[in-house]
């Protein structure tokens, strides 16, 4: 069931993408950053899908007293794995948020502040993903617990990098929510067509 919805839900983000791409694309012939990064993003969506998918199928939820050694070390190597392109995912989609702020304001001080906040999703997404890979020697011990001659970090080296990349994600996920709406309230449009699209980005804020 988990894995049927999480495909359902992906063939929704197909759809609404295919969407715009082609206005983006064949109508307005006028793709931007903002283009290219939700699509980078969207494939690191489904690699995580999979990875996620791969996961339950090894017993995801299932006390370990009902699974082989096999399984185990499956279902631990892709609910770890699964940690990259999510991170991956979450950012590039709040750096193509940003990129449509760029393209919709002209505003000298936004402009700035949207380069800062994409600077600052690379430094501690990108940071965290190295700790990741520094976690453990060698690298994919941090993965695979049939590795048994490995060294890994204190656990709470991962704790406070996961918990730095988590407050970030949060503030982040704020700002890119919160500054389109600012800007929809400015534009010359009806009440109704505002209120109808705070309603849907507001769907961020909930998520956040």
């Amino acid at each position: 069931k988990a894995i049927t919805v999480m495909a359902v839900s992906f063939a929704f983000v197909i759809v609404t993408l295919g969407l715009r791409l082609y206005g983006r694309f064949m109508v307005m012939k006028k793709p931007g950053w903002d283009d290219w990064t939700i699509i980078l993003a969207t494939i690191c969506s489904l690699v995580q899908l999979v990875f996620n998918s791969i996961f339950i199928h090894h017993g995801q939820g299932r006390h370990v007293f009902y699974l082989s050694e096999y399984q185990i070390t499956q279902a631990y190597k892709f609910s770890n794995l699964v940690i990259f392109p999510f991170i991956f995912c979450t950012s590039v989609t709040k750096i193509s948020v940003a990129f449509m702020v760029l393209r919709l304001t002209q505003s000298k001080w936004m402009r700035y502040y949207m380069y800062a906040l994409m600077a600052s999703l690379v430094l501690v997404n990108g940071s965290c993903i190295v700790v990741l890979f520094a976690f453990c020697r060698p690298s994919n011990a941090f993965w695979d617990i049939a590795i048994k001659d490995a060294r890994c970090w204190d656990t709470k080296v991962l704790t406070f990098a996961s918990s730095i990349q988590g407050l970030w994600s949060i503030l982040t996920d704020l700002n890119c929510t919160s500054i389109p709406l600012i800007m929809i309230w400015k534009l010359r449009m009806g009440v109704n067509q505002k209120v109808s699209i705070t309603i849907l980005i507001g769907f961020g804020l909930v998520t956040t």
